[in-house]
């Protein structure tokens, strides 16, 4: 329940009073009011950048002061919930303070964080001396861990990182991350890393998330996806638009969806499209190195799906659509909703799938 701090003046020629209350109030006829609202106390959740830091502290067990979850979160169904509750900025001294939430696999994330539709900007990413070498926002979500209906606008990395596994929201997913979006940020990579815009290595569930306006520096030996930078599980219903890589060096491979997959375990991308806006070698529009896949309902428009032939591969409804965003003259969205309706809804009835639209510029995203 929200509650509402008011404080009320009111003023009618001579007379005036004041109340204070919650919710509740008895307005007079001829009388002007102003009144401010403070919701500071409205709800427990995240506000700063401070709050953000603290949070990562305690998850990680690294904390020494007197918060506690409860100050951030609230308890559901036997979750616990950690709630956005408006846009934040980091100053380069608060990105300096930052550690990945979810410290490796001792620390992992096994909680709920609802972006609640806002944005975090400006963070660079942590690149501390750590024995697993992973960065992100997130470090290591669990099974049981949830990020959800979150954006991250102008994140970087350090100028020479030395984590081996960079992901801009998360290092390592092994829970789910829906509704979320990177953009506009830029990545510097090393030899012999994965590098993911939403995820550096997933094995769980993406879902509703896109990268756009992005730029990859890439090295030789780095496996670079516009989504995940190594795979298996579930990558469903996601686009990639217009994501730059800047490459340098041999035996790199970069995917639209995934830089690559896992050897013993199946990746399965369904009802994705990626608009890819410049030649690159050693790409593919899906997966750079793919081992075991599953690709249906897949829609692009330039190169091939696969930059390697797959190991193991089952393929169907895979479309190189036209300049016009159509597969003949039906928009891709209209297709990509059918998916929705039908494979979607029948495969997976637990998933809330977003809707897909045409813009203003001709392009296609979601509703």
């Amino acid at each position: 329940m929200l509650y509402f701090g008011v404080l009320c003046v009111a003023t009618h020629h001579k007379a005036a009073f004041i109340t204070n209350a919650a919710l509740n109030f008895t307005f007079i006829s001829g009388y002007q009011y102003k009144c401010n609202l403070d919701s500071r106390n409205s709800t427990v959740g995240i506000r700063t950048a401070e709050d953000l830091i603290i949070l990562s502290q305690l998850i990680n067990n690294t904390y020494s002061g007197n918060q506690t979850l409860s100050n951030f979160g609230e308890t559901t169904n036997g979750k616990m919930v950690f709630r956005l509750l408006n846009d934040i900025t980091f100053t380069e001294e608060e990105c300096n303070q930052f550690h990945p939430i979810g410290k490796y696999s001792k620390y992992p994330f096994t909680h709920i964080f609802d972006g609640n539709g806002y944005t975090i900007s400006n963070l660079i990413l942590p690149d501390k001396n750590t024995s697993d070498k992973q960065t992100g926002l997130f470090g290591n979500i669990s099974e049981d861990g949830i990020v959800r209906n979150l954006n991250l606008s102008h994140t970087r990395t350090v100028e020479t990182p030395s984590c081996k596994y960079i992901g801009v929201l998360s290092a390592n997913n092994s829970g789910q991350i829906i509704n979320c979006s990177v953009i506009n940020s830029a990545i510097n990579t090393i030899e012999y890393n994965y590098i993911g815009l939403i995820s550096s290595k997933s094995s769980g569930t993406i879902i509703n998330c896109y990268s756009q306006d992005n730029t990859i520096n890439v090295t030789s030996r780095t496996q670079v996806g516009a989504i995940a930078g190594y795979a298996s599980g579930h990558i469903l219903n996601c686009y990639t638009n217009n994501n730059i890589f800047s490459t340098a060096g041999e035996g790199y491979r970069i995917g639209s969806i995934s830089g690559t997959s896992a050897s013993n375990k199946l990746l399965t991308v369904e009802n994705c499209y990626i608009h890819h806006t410049q030649e690159t070698k050693l790409w593919g529009a899906a997966i750079g190195l793919p081992y075991q896949i599953a690709l249906h309902y897949f829609f692009y428009n330039k190169g091939k799906a696969f930059c390697d032939t797959p190991k193991n591969s089952n393929t169907s409804n895979t479309y190189l659509y036209n300049s016009n965003y159509c597969i003949d003259d039906t928009p891709i969205s209209v297709l990509l909703n059918e998916w929705i309706t039908t494979s979607g809804s029948i495969n997976y009835p637990d998933f809330t799938f977003k809707r897909w639209k045409v813009c203003s510029d001709n392009s296609i995203c979601f509703e």
